[in-house]
């Protein structure tokens, strides 16, 4: 269901802890959190509820991520980024320091050539981070647009294993393609307060440190 996120706070001090630790030791800390949660699970569940595999309920799943995110932040990570449930959102700049919670993924399966629910996370867009360091602090972010082959239009010619040999591989998308991803990577990014600039087929985020 997901990585490190359970809504126990000793997991959350654990990471925090950790954070700092990291943070003492190096120039520059990546926190990478591996964040999926099905809030199915929590169905009949009231606030601070427990599932069967120990997740603690929380209100708003979004918030959780977002204040924990910039937990992280302030404990010294030079960015956050969450990925795993194979969505696409913008990007918020928190103290200086670049906030990703969702950023589309490399791959993705699953036999249903439709999908579905799927359509309000945008898991066929994707975006490549390219980062430079300036002084210990990322100084600027450059996105390429990535494409993954969503399959619809050929899930009748091949069987199940073939079908999925080819379905969801990502590629630099490119042309009309490339900028339909970055616009939309600027409009959600907006509502987080980022300025992006869309320089042809790529974007461009400067940060104005910390």
């Amino acid at each position: 269901m997901n990585g490190v996120w359970t809504g126990h706070q000793d997991d959350w001090d654990r990471n925090i802890s950790a954070v700092r630790e990291a943070a003492q030791n190096a120039d520059i800390v990546i926190y990478y959190h591996h964040f999926q949660i099905d809030v199915d699970v929590f169905a009949g569940l009231s606030d601070g509820g427990v599932t069967a595999d120990g997740h603690i309920k929380v209100d708003d799943v979004e918030q959780w991520q977002t204040n924990f995110a910039r937990a992280v932040i302030d404990a010294g990570a030079s960015i956050y980024i969450g990925n795993g449930h194979r969505g696409f959102d913008g990007l918020e700049i928190y103290k200086g320091r670049p906030l990703f919670r969702q950023i589309g993924g490399f791959a993705y399966q699953g036999l249903n050539p439709n999908i579905g629910h799927y359509d309000q996370h945008r898991p066929w867009s994707g975006l490549l981070v390219k980062m430079t360091i300036d002084d210990k602090s990322i100084g600027s972010i450059e996105l390429v647009p990535l494409e993954l082959d969503e399959g619809a239009g050929y899930r009748d010619e091949y069987d199940d294993i073939e079908f999925l040999k080819r379905r969801g591989l990502a590629e630099v998308a490119t042309s009309k393609t490339a900028v339909k991803i970055l616009q939309l990577f600027k409009m959600l990014s907006k509502e987080y307060g980022t300025e992006v600039e869309i320089r042809g087929e790529r974007a461009i985020v400067k940060l104005g440190g910390t």
